[in-house]
């Protein structure tokens, strides 16, 4: 697919030898979503860490191709890796307060991010910042970047995660089961707001769920696996109306 922000070909994970990721294919489209989908163990997490690049060392190992941006991320060194991600590919987690550090200040972690990979400074930099913060719709911006996570409520910190995965123009978002541990409410907005955000900035999405009400909320495409393979991959109206396998 020529207009693929990332295309995936026969990944295949193992662990001390054990495979766990048996042959999984896919591409996703700039602006697209693909939702992989499967119970707890069924390889979903693992996939998405080996693109990252972030399989534990020595113990973990991806073969196949995972072709981003004209490379082969499978074949990059640690180094070159360090620079795609957070940049040109980035993650937002499950569970925001274990990704936000409680003793430093919100405003000083998205400042991080966007230092790193955008090079800004001094004023500039709390520009930037600042507009990260109203974009993801944090009310009273200029005082909350000095204040503390858990000073925050648990779909304020997503929002925090969603700004820090955004903030230096990403082609793909991995988000992975982002909105678990908020309420059902607070679930669709957090949706609402990746979407919106999404539609702007043209980026693709690699968002990895077990619900099967997000992936109908969110994804254009679904792949579904179970211990490590795929057993169903298509548009998400053809697998909701037809599915193949019970």
């Amino acid at each position: 697919m020529t207009d693929a922000a990332i295309s995936v070909r026969d990944l295949r994970v193992s662990f001390s030898g054990k495979e766990v990721v048996h042959g999984l294919s896919f591409d996703i489209p700039r602006g697209g979503t693909l939702a992989l989908v499967g119970e707890s163990g069924s390889g979903k997490s693992v996939t998405s860490l080996a693109i990252m690049g972030l399989l534990p060392q020595g113990i973990g190992r991806a073969t196949g191709e995972i072709s981003f941006g004209g490379r082969n991320l499978l074949g990059l060194s640690e180094r070159d890796m360090c620079r795609i991600r957070g940049g040109e590919i980035s993650m937002i987690f499950q569970e925001p307060m274990t990704s936000l550090n409680p003793v430093q200040r919100v405003g000083d972690q998205l400042a991080e991010v966007i230092r790193l990979h955008r090079g800004l400074s001094g004023a500039e930099l709390e520009e930037a910042v600042l507009e990260m913060m109203r974009k993801v719709r944090i009310p009273a911006p200029e005082k909350r970047l000095r204040q503390y996570p858990h000073t925050f409520s648990g779909g304020m910190r997503q929002r925090i995660m969603i700004a820090m995965a955004l903030a230096c123009s990403p082609s793909l978002i991995i988000a992975d089961e982002p909105t678990t541990a908020l309420d059902v409410t607070v679930q669709a907005q957090t949706l609402q707001l990746l979407k919106d955000l999404q539609q702007e900035t043209g980026a693709a999405v690699l968002f990895i769920t077990h619900d099967m009400g997000v992936v109908a909320e969110v994804a254009d495409e679904v792949l579904v696996m179970r211990h490590g393979k795929v057993i169903e991959h298509g548009a998400v109206h053809d697998v909701f109306s037809n599915p193949r396998d019970p």
